[in-house]
């Protein structure tokens, strides 16, 4: 979430029936739970996705909400080139077990570090819990954060795709810093909630 209405994924976690990237109204009804690390407890906020904006520059969206998320902080946005060897944070809801056919009951984390800058994408390769960590199946627009800095994570890409998982290879990331102009056209009157980190 990068502002209280406001939630930034992967562009083709919506797609219509031909698998083309789809902006407008989702094409199925879609819903996004705020604020819980694990599906069997209470709390978060859930909120009805009304409108989706695919981003033209790479696999990125915005997905507006019909009701603000309260008492969840958004995530700050890193507005420069990310680097070579930058560690980062992963957190995903993905498969635990690459056979298993469902998400994840509770939010995972893992560590990568960077390992390929493109101009609109970044390649990482796992760290720990071991080398083999990585993004997995229902993964699809989880956030890479950098924590180095104090105060809130920062923002660097979004899962792409990469090889079957796990696997100790470059997965493909979204790089977000170069969505910053974008971003703040998109989101209109909550821009002043976008919160950008150098």
């Amino acid at each position: 979430m990068v502002a209280p209405t406001w939630v930034l994924t992967a562009g083709h976690c919506f797609r219509d029936v031909h698998g083309f990237r789809v902006s407008g109204p989702p094409p199925v009804p879609t819903s996004v739970l705020l604020g819980r690390t694990d599906v069997g407890r209470a709390g978060g906020v859930e909120s009805e996705v009304q409108e989706v904006r695919q981003s033209l520059i790479n696999d990125v969206a915005l997905a507006h909400l019909a009701t603000p998320a309260q008492g969840v902080t958004p995530v700050a946005v890193r507005d420069r080139q990310p680097a070579a060897g930058l560690r980062l944070l992963l957190a995903g809801w993905g498969a635990t077990d690459p056979a298993r056919s469902t998400p994840a009951g509770h939010l995972t984390l893992g560590t990568v570090a960077i390992a390929t800058v493109t101009a609109a994408e970044v390649g990482v390769h796992g760290i720990a819990p071991s080398p083999a960590t990585s993004a997995c199946r229902f993964d699809s627009g989880a956030p890479y954060l950098d924590i180095s800095y104090t105060g809130r994570p920062a923002l660097v890409s979004i899962e792409g795709h990469g090889p079957p998982c796990p696997h100790a290879s470059v997965e493909t990331t979204s790089r977000v810093d170069i969505l910053i102009p974008w971003l703040t056209a998109q989101l209109g009157a909550d821009r002043s909630s976008l919160q950008v980190s150098p």
